[in-house]
């Protein structure tokens, strides 16, 4: 996991470089170069599926991103002063909350928006003949959306029980750290102190970093972080501060007061303390290991494609591609929410799921029955390949 790839130099608090936003432009740049060399093969100019691009890729980022507000994080969109609210929240894609049917949706929408203004008075371009185009895109972009997925620490699977399967941890910071500590299932640090003042390690969670690191039950936190501790609260404190950036929480150094207490028979009795401080190794707090649902789904999408492309030379109507791929992707997202745990829509995408596969069966039988009522005659030709103009990018 690495939300943030890099600072940039010489910028005001080191300017982040987020993974997500950076895999979203790898997966803008993959899927135009893609989409692009097959339109030229289906007899459609370069430069209109360049277009079709921008128009299919601003629709599918805001249909995702009001997907998310409206249906995870419950925003009203009404009255209208509530709706200031969403398009404040809009652009910040960098935190996550990319919904992928609400990003199909939106895109859709503005590919149909397009499409009656200006893509349909261009040579050779139909609904179904685009949209054969565009079906192995969206694989192709899936790949690099979900490697996002995985740098963000976002989409997240549920706790890998068995051993040796294929599990994936994440900084205490992730979103699933939040979630697995919320329901009690580990704690946020390694270990755990007295509520009250001092902060004394009760338990320390074996072949944890923290363990590693030589943290002890009985030893008394002073320090972390390099910020003063005198009880959990002050522990809390510091894991919430929201001036220190996010990907610089990750790493902790704990110092500790350790020794023992003895008690010295006089009269009256009292205790005499023998304590000595000690800075612990730095240590890096990890989630228990979940399964790697992000990496499930690039690697389905990469056999989608395959499949895709294979099937291709082999189609009769335009439009086949397309429904292969609605059937192919509705198929693996069911099976992979199954695994997923991260907090999002469930019943949502579930159900969409099942409707995509459904429209994808419906437009196989449509495209099927239309050709037999077709005469032989009236079958389209597969249209020439349109050449490069001198000077088009």
């Amino acid at each position: 996991m690495q939300p943030i790839l890099f600072r940039i130099p010489n910028t005001p608090n080191g300017l982040p470089v987020y993974g997500f936003g950076m895999m979203l432009f790898v997966t803008f740049i993959a899927t135009t170069w893609l989409a692009t060399r097959r339109a030229v093969r289906a007899g459609i100019a370069r430069e209109v599926i360049q277009d079709v691009a921008v128009w299919i890729f601003l629709g599918g980022i805001l249909g995702a991103r009001l997907t998310y507000l409206i249906f995870h994080e419950r925003m009203p969109i009404w009255p209208p002063e509530r709706l200031w609210a969403i398009l404040l929240a809009l652009p910040r894609i960098w935190d996550g909350g990319i919904i992928l049917y609400g990003a199909v949706a939106g895109a859709m929408a503005a590919y149909f928006v397009g499409h009656g203004l200006f893509f349909r008075h261009k040579a050779n371009v139909t609904v179904l003949r685009m949209a054969d185009v565009i079906a192995p895109t969206i694989a192709l972009g899936l790949i690099f959306g979900r490697m996002g997925c995985l740098l963000n620490g976002c989409c997240y699977g549920q706790v890998a029980c068995q051993k040796g399967c294929p599990s994936v941890s994440f900084p205490l910071w992730a979103p699933s750290a939040g979630a697995l500590v919320h329901a009690g299932s580990q704690t946020a640090c390694g270990f755990l102190v007295e509520y009250d003042s001092p902060a004394r390690v009760t338990h320390v969670q074996l072949n944890s970093p923290a363990e590693q690191s030589g943290l002890r039950p009985g030893d008394v936190i002073v320090q972390m972080n390099g910020q003063e501790v005198k009880s959990a609260r002050d522990i809390r404190a510091v894991l919430d501060d929201r001036k220190v950036p996010r990907d610089q929480k990750a790493d902790i150094t704990l110092t500790v007061e350790r020794g023992s207490d003895e008690i010295i028979p006089r009269f009256p009795i009292f205790v005499e303390t023998k304590r000595q401080r000690v800075e612990l190794p730095t240590f890096r707090p990890r989630t228990l290991e979940l399964q790697p649902t992000q990496i499930y789904e690039s690697i389905s999408m990469a056999l989608l494609l395959f499949l895709l492309l294979a099937f291709e030379p082999f189609k009769r109507q335009d439009g086949q591609v397309m429904g292969l791929m609605m059937i192919g992707y509705a198929a693996h997202r069911y099976v992979n929410e199954i695994l997923r745990s991260d907090e999002r829509p469930v019943g949502f995408e579930s159900n969409v799921s099942v409707f995509l596969m459904a429209a994808g069966l419906g437009l196989m039988v449509w495209l099927w029955w239309r050709a037999r009522q077709a005469p032989p005659a009236a079958r389209q030709a597969r249209p020439e390949p349109v050449k490069a103009v001198a000077g088009s990018v």
